[in-house]
This record gives C-alpha cells, structure tokens and sequence, in this order.
C-alpha cells in the first residue's frame, strides 16, 4: 500500500456555468430538436434584427422649408419597429427602404 492518496481537484480556471446559462443552452437544444434548421433560421432573423435594425417601408416624405435642390427633407417609415422619421441619405431624398 502506498503512503500517499491520489486525489483529483478541478484546476482554478473552471469556472461552473451559471444556471441561467445551462437553461438557456438546454432550451437551445430542446429547440433544435424539435424544430431544426426552422429554429435556427428564426435565431438568425431576430439577431440580425437587433443587430442591423428592422426593415422600413418609405410611406411619405415632404420638404422642410423651401423645396428646391439640396433642401432638407423629412421621410417617414413604417415596418416592424412602428413610425421613424428618417433623414435623407443623399442629395435630399429619400430610399425607399431603410434599416432602422
């Protein structure tokens, strides 16, 4: 018999992932599962979504003070994040659609 005792110790650097973590990666798997490349096409959409901003459709635009070339105009769009008011992205006018 030997005079000593082996003993295993996790090294100082793993660190437990929190519950929250472990949760939100089980949840992943369930729903990859279930729903595949559905899932993650979903997860691509609302990270681009939060990332690049939402698609808006141009539904009006008019001149701030005198029209005319190089005025200021203001363009208004609707899509998925409500009304924006936008400002035009060249030689004042406006693009049909922006990312807000």
């Amino acid at each position: 018999m030997p005079d000593y005792e082996v003993k295993v110790e996790p090294s100082k650097d793993s660190k437990e992932k929190p519950a929250w973590v472990r949760q939100s990666e089980d949840t992943a798997i369930w729903l990859d599962e279930r729903l595949g490349m559905r899932f993650w096409t979903l997860a691509a959409i609302i990270v681009a979504g939060f990332v690049f901003g939402t698609p808006h459709l141009l539904i009006s635009y008019h001149c701030i003070g005198p029209c005319g070339t190089g005025r200021a105009f203001s363009c208004d769009y609707l899509g998925i994040g409500g009304w924006r008011a936008g400002i035009p992205a060249r030689q004042g006018r406006c693009s049909m659609i922006r990312l807000f």
